[in-house]
């Protein structure tokens, strides 16, 4: 994805309302059609104005059986197209689809080259042909990873006419930069500390996954318009609450094998095609004439640089290096030669500390625990002193991994450890930054349970309660109604009587419906 890209796959939104989706499984009716001839089938989730597909060529991710094969290819032969859902890439466009099951997945199709004035035959062929061999890298690229946790499923592969298509999973949720502004703090668009650093440690986590992937890979364009927040389970803020992310890495359009038997110019091939966001991207991205580039761009380190870059950037609201205005500089030299910005805090930058502590109560669980009243300037001050050494240590964990050297950058794994560490200690180093003690260093090894948010405790506790009360009211219901099935009762309503057996069921029914009505 090239620098200037925008938000390559969907934004997706909850599934389509009634108002979106037509009324019937049929298509609309045409002016003068014939009323008894007969409409063809839609399928359910059909947006009106949808563009039918057909996919030719179509090739699965993996070995199948023939008969499964068969039907297989059926189920993505013909697609109906949402085209305002289209998001463009740089190599490709992304829209929302549904086959003729209702399913829904998502078509990316490859950006044809437009011929530039006065370009040759030869140059032109030339140029579609390297950006046909670079979408299907792209392929290849997803296909590997497809099946892992934090990677949209994959598919399968063909053509619409002469253009090559990726047919893959539509996530539903929203990309990390729609995240941020939805989770910010203030207006400078911060994201509370904690929670970058929680955003930060489950982006770490999936890029240790990678590794899995024969001899390695790397992504390279990692930004906040290449990561997804699921939200088909729970929403943005809830996964804030619970202090655990749902991340989706998708875009792999300048992503590499470290396959050591791989072509040696694969990468400086599709160099002017597979580039990275330089907000995020190391100085090896962003220049073309290093004698050992083929290598510096095989390396993790560009995605650990890359993530590094993105956390920063949601806790401080700006990316690491002043990059804007600065056209005519070189970026390799910028990123080479200069320090980062200092990374300052939504805590530090905040006029009045209460405004972002409402949006922290587990931070301002310890100011209250501490008999501090934000609201007085001298527990203030005194409060934002302390948060301020704790958020530093951010900042201590960011800082290795924007090395101009590759060798001097922490690997994925270490920088997760590091932030899963601040995450886990925090509350507890605030504590100690209050009484003045040494802060709690981030590393080490980090217990399960002691990284968990405790409002994430608290529903897994109400969760087990509400299942151990339901249990015991279910046995309870049970036990009495078969104690009194067949007991005679007799009815009194004023000079009416009436005198009959009670069954187990009927019994069981009446010692519900208070707690169904209380539901």
């Amino acid at each position: 994805m090239s620098a200037s890209t925008q938000d390559m796959t969907p934004r997706t939104t909850e599934p389509l309302g009634p108002a979106e989706v037509g009324p019937s499984h049929e298509a609309p009716a045409r002016s003068g059609a014939d009323p008894n001839r007969s409409t063809p089938p839609y399928p359910s989730g059909y947006v009106r104005g949808a563009r039918m597909v057909r996919l030719e060529g179509f090739e699965e991710p993996f070995r199948m059986a023939e008969p499964e094969r068969e039907t297989y290819h059926r189920r993505f032969g013909i697609l109906f197209v949402d085209d305002s859902s289209a998001r463009r890439g740089g190599l490709g466009t992304v829209v929302r689809a549904t086959n003729a099951l209702g399913e829904t997945c998502a078509l990316k199709t490859l950006n044809t080259p437009v011929r530039a004035e006065h370009e040759d035959d030869v140059s032109f062929a030339a140029r579609v042909d390297l950006a046909h061999t670079a979408f299907r890298a792209e392929y290849e690229s997803h296909r590997s990873l497809s099946g892992f946790k934090g990677f949209p499923r994959l598919f399968g592969f063909a053509h619409i006419g002469d253009t090559p298509a990726i047919v893959m999973e539509w996530v539903e949720g929203v990309t990390l930069s729609v995240a941020a502004r939805m989770l910010s703090v203030d207006e400078a668009g911060r994201v509370a500390p904690l929670v970058a650093a929680r955003i930060g440690r489950d982006l770490a986590d999936l890029l240790t996954r990678l590794d899995l992937v024969g001899d390695g890979f790397v992504h390279r364009d990692i930004s906040p318009s290449n990561i997804l927040v699921r939200t088909a389970h729970l929403s943005v803020t809830e996964q804030a609450a619970d202090g655990a992310f749902d991340l989706c890495l998708i875009d792999f359009g300048s992503s590499v094998h470290l396959d050591p038997m791989g072509a040696p110019g694969y990468t400086m091939r599709y160099a002017t095609l597979r580039r990275a966001t330089p907000d995020y991207a190391p100085p090896e991205m962003l220049t073309g004439d290093l004698p050992n580039l083929v290598e510096l761009r095989k390396s993790e380190k560009i995605d650990v640089y890359a993530a590094a870059s993105v956390i920063f950037e949601l806790a401080c609201g700006l990316p690491p290096f002043e990059l804007e205005g600065r056209a005519g500089e070189s970026l390799y030299r910028i990123k080479m030669d200069e320090p980062p910005r200092p990374l300052v805090a939504a805590h530090h930058a905040a006029f009045h500390l209460g405004d972002v502590l409402m949006f922290e109560p587990e931070v301002a669980a310890v100011a209250t625990e501490a008999s501090l009243d934000v609201t007085d300037a001298h527990d203030e001050l005194e409060f934002k002193r302390a948060l301020d050494r704790v958020d530093g240590q951010l900042a201590e964990v960011l800082t290795p991994a924007f090395a101009s050297g590759q060798e001097a950058r922490p690997s994925a794994e270490a920088l997760r450890d590091a932030l899963s560490a601040f995450c886990a200690r925090y509350a507890q180093n605030v504590r100690r930054a209050l009484r003045g003690e040494r802060l709690i260093p981030c590393r080490g090894e980090v217990r399960r349970r002691e990284g968990r948010s405790p409002y994430a405790v608290n529903r897994l506790i109400g969760v087990v309660g509400m299942a151990l009360s339901g249990a015991a009211l279910v046995t309870v219901i049970c036990v009495t109604a078969l104690l009194l099935d067949g007991v005679t009762v007799l009815f009194r309503f004023g000079s009416f009587a009436a005198r009959g057996e009670v069954p187990a069921a009927l019994v069981g029914l009446t010692l519900a419906f208070p707690a169904v009505c209380a539901l």
